[in-house]
């Protein structure tokens, strides 16, 4: 009880922000990592559910067409020279972003009926576009809980906002932001980065590279933080040759595979076992453990019913030299399944056009619609190398990625990962995940994934 009472303790916010000192971070991504600090966007994403939340927009109305959403301004929502944002600051935003970014193509205007109301019009229904513009980097610049205060070649020096107030709701705390400043150093050369690490120059290092976290690990005072899952290392099946166009051939590989030893193999730390199609950081992921077991009978079973069981050898083509050794380690596991394989690399240009069975590819993105770019008929046979040419599955995903709000369309990407999990149109392998070095003596409460939490209300320096 005692220790439960400790863990509740530690889950509920204080009741007012308090001021947690100067935390250093070292990261190889510095304008990414401002942008984190800088801005905020209309709407934010709850990092426990990954659902859409209010940002410097209080509410938002989307048409049921999906051609018109309309947001709300929080009142009193400032930048950080102290210029109130109004709705038509917001719409020049936008509209500056939309002449730089495809995410906006079927924007054909936005309205600003009064100073706390933006409408954004659209030649074509785009739910996407609002979830891939809740994170920070596309939203509006000094909007967010810090204000820069020195930049210099190697790192920049920002100060929290007194005036924030605007915290998303999730939040345990709207602002201003625990932490009275954050310098923020780029570290381009990791083993500096573990060094200024064990010297307490830093107190956080973004980013560590698999092959460091182990010497990062050593030091007594680090703190190994694994961040969200952001992308997916698979097995494509050539459907159209024998014996992958079999469900029952596609069926056995996902069984013949164990997801948890491959990854404790080959990831050092920075691999997940997937058990699904999409990352769990995405908001429609999907997933099948039960279709995705390690069952090597079943296997053998299936194999041997498709009589594919027998001298015949396949080619797992590899695009990337990274995967090689992980390719060999899948090869091993399915010749225990009876299913000979032999590993090649293949120069990614000519993958679509070489000579395969099987292929070890990786994607790294946070939208449900890479399921139609690598998967849909029209899109054969790049980047749809595996060459499916399903029709009911090009309408599923046609409607899916059509859908007019953002709840819709994650309802309809499930449907279609029901479908194509029951297809085994993929085995999924693993998700990468980022590493972040932490020195616990030094700060506490820091959470990769969780910034904007962090910075107001998650981390304070000791």
């Amino acid at each position: 009880m005692a220790v439960l009472l400790v863990f509740l303790a530690g889950c509920l916010p204080p009741a007012t922000p308090r001021p947690g000192g100067t935390l250093v971070v070292g990261t190889p991504d510095l304008p990414g990592l401002e942008a984190r600090l800088l801005h905020a966007g209309l709407v934010s994403r709850d990092p426990w559910t990954q659902l859409l939340a209010d940002g410097v927009a209080e509410s938002w109305e989307i048409s049921g067409d999906g051609l018109t959403w309309t947001f709300f301004l929080k009142p009193g929502v400032a930048l950080a020279d102290g210029t109130p944002l109004t709705s038509s600051i917001a719409a020049e935003h936008f509209l500056t972003l939309a002449d730089t970014s495809v995410d906006w193509l079927w924007l054909d205007r936005v309205e600003t009926p009064d100073e706390r109301t933006v409408v954004f019009s659209f030649i074509q229904a785009s739910p996407g576009t609002l979830e891939r513009h809740a994170d920070p980097p596309g939203g509006i610049d000094g909007a967010g809980p810090f204000i820069l205060a020195e930049r210099h070649e190697d790192r920049a020096v920002y100060r929290r906002s007194e005036e924030y107030r605007w915290g998303p709701s999730w939040s345990g705390n709207q602002g201003p932001a625990w932490l009275d400043g954050i310098v923020a150093v780029s570290i381009q050369d990791p083993v500096q980065g573990v060094e200024a690490l064990a010297a307490g120059e830093l107190h956080v290092l973004e980013n560590l590279p698999a092959g460091l976290h182990g010497l990062a690990r050593e030091l007594p005072e680090v703190e190994i933080l694994a961040g969200p899952e952001l992308g997916l290392a698979y097995l494509a099946f050539r459907a159209d040759r024998s014996p992958f166009d079999d469900v029952r051939v596609r069926r056995a590989v996902n069984l013949a595979i164990d997801r948890e030893r491959l990854a404790e193999l080959v990831g050092d730390g920075t691999h997940r076992p997937a058990y699904g199609l999409l990352p769990p950081a995405v908001a429609a992921a999907l997933e099948d453990r039960d279709a995705h077991r390690h069952d090597l009978a079943t296997a053998h079973l299936l194999l041997s019913e498709a009589g594919c069981q027998g001298e015949s050898e396949y080619t797992l083509a590899v695009t990337d030299g990274r995967l090689m050794e992980a390719a060999g380690i899948v090869a091993e596991m399915l010749e225990l399944a009876g299913l000979r394989v032999r590993v090649e690399r293949v120069d990614p240009e000519a993958l679509a056009a070489a000579d395969w069975q099987l292929a070890l590819l990786e994607y790294r993105w946070r939208d449900p619609d890479i399921l139609e770019w690598l998967l849909v008929g029209s899109q054969s046979p790049h980047p749809n190398v595996s060459r499916w040419a399903d029709p009911v599955l090009d309408l599923m995903l046609r409607e899916a990625a059509a859908a007019p709000r953002p709840g819709e369309r994650n309802d309809g990407y499930r449907d279609v990962q029901r479908y194509l999990i029951d297809l085994c149109v993929w085995a999924p392998l693993w998700h990468p995940v980022a590493l972040t070095a932490v020195r616990a003596d030094l700060v506490r409460g820091y959470a990769p994934g969780h910034y904007l939490d962090v910075w107001l209300s998650g981390v304070e320096t000791r």
